[in-house]
């Protein structure tokens, strides 16, 4: 009896861990929906922006000629997509690199970034 006491606290506490590790790395002022879809497309970064006084998210997807990076509201409402066969994307929010302000970068290479990486010089 009490070895399988043991074994059930062991298996407990071990469930308890791995789910604070799953969730250790993730920025907490980044919203579910936000978190939801990294994880959804693991891209190659993300990186948060002001743009039009809101805070956006745009998805560097990219991984060949002809790809889209796409540009995502704190909602997950995708709010643009970039690049593509002509350059021009979508053409919705065209102005983004012109006018956007970048914050941080959230997500790199497979990683939760929870610094607060401020950027002071663009860089696109």
């Amino acid at each position: 009896m009490r070895r399988a006491i043991c074994i059930i606290a062991a298996v407990a506490v071990s469930g308890l861990m791995l789910t604070s590790c799953e969730k250790m790395g993730k920025p907490g002022d980044v919203s579910e929906a936000i978190i939801n879809l990294v994880e959804a497309l693991q891209p190659n970064s993300v990186d948060e922006y002001l743009y039009n006084s809101e805070k956006v998210y745009h998805f560097d997807t990219w991984s060949g000629p002809d790809d889209m990076t796409y540009l995502y509201s704190q909602e997950g409402v995708m709010m643009a997509a970039f690049g593509g066969f002509t350059g021009k994307g979508d053409g919705r929010c065209i102005d983004f690199f012109e006018t956007a302000q970048k914050l941080r970068t959230i997500y790199s290479d497979g990683h939760w970034l929870r610094h607060d990486r401020k950027v002071s010089a663009r860089s696109f």
